[in-house]
């Protein structure tokens, strides 16, 4: 994540690409990516990277829905941030009021959920 941080001190954006791409293991997911570059400006306190990242993360979800992903994010949103750092947490607060009622419905949510 570092890497991406001084990337963006370079060219103002950061690659949304798992590094572990290359090495054939598991990749980040992207919204995690997106979560823990807000954490990172948040810990140091870059504006433009919270924005930039926020933004990142509220566009991926909208280009790609997907509740498995949402819920694997949670926990760097709420855990990783102070509660004053609302950026992310508004954005992931929208999209869990939006699309969680009619995920909720569907017969394998609660093993999503226990996951």
């Amino acid at each position: 994540m570092v890497r991406r941080m001084v990337e963006f001190f370079y060219t103002s954006d950061y690659t949304e690409e798992s590094e572990e791409e290359d090495t054939g293991t598991d990749t980040i997911p992207v919204l995690l990516i997106h979560a823990a570059m807000f954490t990172l400006a948040d810990k140091y306190d870059i504006e433009e990277l919270k924005v930039l990242s926020a933004n990142k993360y509220s566009e991926y979800l909208t280009k790609n829905p997907n509740v498995s992903n949402f819920l694997l994010s949670i926990s760097e949103v709420y855990n990783s941030t102070p509660p004053s750092a609302r950026g992310l947490r508004d954005r992931a607060l929208a999209f869990a009021r939006e699309k969680l009622p009619g995920f909720l419905s569907l017969s394998n949510a609660k093993d999503e959920f226990d996951e």
